[in-house]
């Protein structure tokens, strides 16, 4: 795996880091931005994550369904973009007024839609003989570095301020979608890779 396919690995293993880190920084840190920064209630906070969880779980499918049509690559790239164009939701959380909810939906939905497709990308990146090796490595090491970059942010966020969340993450955004859209645009297409071995 680390000969003839090393670049496919370490593509499946940056895309899967990029797109955890994604989801991992809304998911770490979102629910003590809103106790902490719009002092909503612990009811009202658990109301935002019950919209929150469904959104994900819609804009999974959304981003897996159009990667069956349009291609993972394709999918990707449109969500990297949505990550940098979105971006500045999160400074807009800051003061939502009425606008909460939408803005937690939006966070939701921008955080893994271009992901939908990840799990198929990894698995078709790889031949039948090394796939489970080459699926556990790029799946759990890309993972490991996504939930890193949550605590990294935690750490500058402690030694600065709590208010600073919304610059920082957008920023974030700006930059794991920047990144997605370049590894993206230099990887492969797999769709279709399972049924033509």
């Amino acid at each position: 795996m680390l000969t003839k396919y090393r670049r496919y690995f370490v593509l499946a293993f940056i895309l899967t880091a990029l797109w955890s880190s994604m989801n991992a920084l809304a998911n770490s840190l979102l629910p003590n931005f809103l106790f902490s920064v719009d002092h909503l209630s612990r009811t009202e906070i658990s109301q935002m994550l019950t919209v929150y969880s469904v959104v994900l779980i819609v804009s999974a499918f959304l981003g897996g369904e159009l990667s069956e049509r349009l291609g993972r690559r394709k999918v990707f790239i449109l969500g990297g973009v949505l990550g940098i164009v979105l971006s500045p939701v999160f400074i807009l959380l800051e003061d939502p007024g009425n606008f909460t909810m939408l803005l937690v939906s939006v966070i939701g939905f921008v955080t893994v839609f271009g992901g939908g497709g990840l799990m198929a990308y990894v698995n078709e990146n790889f031949p039948t003989n090394i796939r489970s090796t080459g699926v556990s490595l790029s799946w759990n090491l890309g993972f490991l570095v996504g939930n890193l970059v949550p605590l990294m942010l935690v750490f500058i966020i402690s030694n600065t301020s709590i208010e600073l969340f919304g610059a920082l993450e957008t920023i974030s955004m700006i930059v794991l979608g920047g990144f997605i859209v370049v590894a993206s645009y230099i990887s492969h297409e797999t769709r279709g890779n399972m049924e033509s071995e």
